[in-house]
This record gives structure tokens, sequence and C-alpha cells, in this order.
């Protein structure tokens, strides 16, 4: 038996309720092997919600390990919950990530770092198309 309480909110559609929602959460997981940067886990990094998932394709830009969340390198139902579990018993850390995580989602994934990003990738374009 796994000892955490689980409570299912059913599908969520407002914004107002997933942002509660996540603001009570201890952790999201987000078990997903092929999404390359599921907009699930920025919402979560954006409410300060610690992020259990694998590994895979953009997930690693949103989990630093032991930082902002609990990467897990094998894909599996008990590797899973061994990270979900691993969290759960080390309350200081999970505070801690909780802050990294906040703070993530303002250094790197702000709508002002994004536009920024953009507008170099742009700057870097016309620079390669004039240079041709």
């Amino acid at each position: 038996a796994f000892p955490i309480e689980v409570t299912s909110l059913g599908y969520l559609n407002h914004d107002d309720d997933l942002n509660i929602a996540y603001n009570c959460a201890d952790i999201l997981v987000v078990p997903s092997i092929d999404d390359n940067l599921p907009n699930v886990a920025l919402e979560g990094l954006a409410s300060s919600t610690v992020i259990v998932g694998f590994d895979r394709a953009g997930m690693s830009e949103v989990i630093q390990h032991m930082k902002t969340g609990f990467s897990i390198k094998e894909v599996s139902p008990r590797a899973l919950a061994e990270g979900i579990h691993f969290i759960f018993k080390n309350e200081v850390l999970l505070q801690t990530m909780r802050r990294n995580a906040r703070n993530l989602a303002l250094s790197e994934f702000s709508l002002e770092k994004q536009a920024d990003n953009y507008l170099t990738l742009l700057n870097e374009l016309v620079k390669e198309t004039v240079s041709q």
C-alpha cells in the first residue's frame, strides 16, 4: 500500500480552479514520456509545485533533479512511486524545491523571458539571411 493521501479533483476547466489546485498540491506527477514540454509542468512550476516525472523530452528543462523536482531515469511505475515517496519523506527538501520551482518559472519561463528568446532567435535569423 502507498501511504499517501490522494484526492481526485475530476476535470478542471477554469484557470482559477487550476490555480487553486496547483497551489494546494504538494507535488505534481507528470508521467509523460513523449510530451516535449507539457504546459501542466510549467503551470505547476509557476505555482511553486514540485514536479515528479521521467527524464524524457523537454521535462529535463522543467525538472532540475533535487532542485525543482525529482527526475526519474527509469521509465517504470515502481521508479515513479519511489520518486514520489522520496519527496514526501523529505519535508525540508520539499519546501526548498517549492521555492526553487517558482524561481525557475520566473527566471526561465516568464512571458518576458520567452519574448526575449524569440527576439534573440529572430535577430540571429535576420543576421544569417543578410550575410548570405
